[in-house]
């Protein structure tokens, strides 16, 4: 009879299996005690124990704490033999033992991504689509393992050392598409092997191209927006300053360079005095309707009158309704974009008939570079820019949440960026 018992706490395996010892007469014995997760699974039962037919010794425990280990291991493996007689062969095997299906095999990685996706990506939007799939190329090296544990284990190795949003974002996905295998008995899986997972990966943040390291900053004072447009304005590159008047949108809205790309004249009301946001072009993708949130999704913008004297001054194309447009009347290509603005001066075209041409450097690389700026950020944050500077005139940022298309939340702790003269706060305090 069992007069008293003390818990044993020890290494990584307790989360499967626990070790006690327990007073039965004169003796301290030992005992194993199976977590009630895995219990029901392997036994039929709320939780499994059983005496190792050990004395409590130092040289047992250590011993025993090895074999508990290698039971784990074992078991992430999903090569866990429950009858217990390949770690304790002194004991009578084990029995009333859960039998499975002999067919029946874990799902593999590769197989759960396929199904998942079948299921999570229908009728989603394009450019989810494709960044789905550069979530995938990071799992090739994985993709025929089978799912447990040790799988989990060795992608979130690679997910630290590649060090990325997409390799984060593919942790994520991962974790929704085992609970829905759960949900939908394709996997025998006990317990998520990728909880939490993408929450522990800290991803390096962007890096200042010109003076290197994290920039202090992530939005342009308004004095700092004004010289960027006007720089654009008066350069000397016809090239970089036709983009003038796309950038100065994009900083007086702070919509999505998507959404400036495909914005259309009949998105513009003059009469209601408002823009409408409802469809975004990408690099080399097809249109897409919504936003980047939802397909449907639909948002107003005011045209308030620095903005619409902008718009009202923009020569419309002869042929095409497009509002920013190239020289064929097409949309404007990402890569331009991002050139005119961060192009570092090694940038080259070749044509036919000349030798190599160098494009000047990018607008806000150069101003970078002369000092004219603290730092540089790269055209993206035209949108923290346009977020700040509203947030400094006094505008609510739940409306800011409601032009932007995102929540009150996003825009306190991913667009709100330190202030310059922060010191000056101080003289508030009372």
């Amino acid at each position: 009879m069992v007069s008293s018992f003390k818990s044993r706490q020890s290494k990584g395996f307790t989360d499967f299996v626990t070790i006690e010892s327990r007073k039965s007469g004169k003796t301290m014995r030992l005992r194993l005690n199976f977590s009630t997760d895995v219990s029901p699974k392997f036994w039929g039962k709320a939780q499994q124990r059983v005496s190792a037919k050990m004395l409590d010794t130092p040289e047992n425990v250590a011993s025993l704490e090895s074999i508990c280990n290698q039971m784990y291991l074992d078991y992430l493996r999903e090569d866990f033999d429950p009858s217990l007689t390949r770690y304790l062969p002194h004991l009578k095997p084990v029995d009333n033992l859960v039998q499975f299906p002999t067919t029946k095999t874990e799902i593999t990685i590769g197989e759960l991504w396929d199904k998942y996706n079948e299921y999570d990506l229908a009728g989603k939007k394009e450019a989810t689509i494709v960044a789905r799939n550069d979530q995938y190329k990071k799992l090739k090296n994985h993709l025929e393992k089978s799912l447990n544990q040790v799988t989990a284990n060795d992608i979130r190795k690679e997910a630290i050392e590649d060090n990325t949003q997409s390799y984060k974002r593919a942790l994520a996905t991962l974790e929704r598409a085992v609970d829905w295998a759960v949900r939908q008995e394709l996997s025998q899986i006990v317990k998520n092997p990728f909880h939490g997972m993408s929450q522990e990966i800290k991803t390096a943040k962007r890096q200042d191209k010109v003076n290197g390291g994290t920039p202090e900053y992530i939005a342009y004072t308004e004095q700092e927006r004004d010289l960027i447009i006007e720089t654009f304005r008066q350069h000397e590159s016809k090239y970089i300053s036709k983009f003038t008047d796309f950038y100065e949108f994009k900083f007086l809205t702070g919509c999505r360079t998507g959404e400036a790309i495909a914005l259309t004249w009949d998105d513009i009301d003059f009469e209601k005095g408002r823009i409408r946001f409802n469809k975004t072009k990408g690099q080399n993708r097809k249109l897409s309707k919504g936003s980047k949130r939802s397909k449907d999704d639909v948002r107003y913008f005011p045209l308030y009158p620095k903005l619409e004297a902008v718009l009202r001054g923009l020569e419309k194309h002869p042929t095409s309704d497009l509002v920013f447009y190239n020289g064929k009347g097409n949309y404007l290509l990402n890569s331009d974009i991002n050139r005119v603005w961060s192009n570092d001066g090694n940038y080259s075209r070749q044509t036919n008939t000349s030798a190599a041409y160098f494009m000047p450097k990018g607008v806000v690389y150069e101003l970078a570079d002369k000092g004219l700026l603290p730092c540089y950020l790269v055209g993206y944050n035209t949108r923290h820019t346009f977020i700040n500077i509203a947030i400094e005139c006094g505008v609510d940022t739940f409306d800011i949440a409601e032009w932007c298309g995102n929540s009150d939340t996003v825009i306190s702790e991913v667009y709100r960026s330190k202030k310059r003269d922060n010191e000056k706060e101080a003289n508030k305090l009372r």
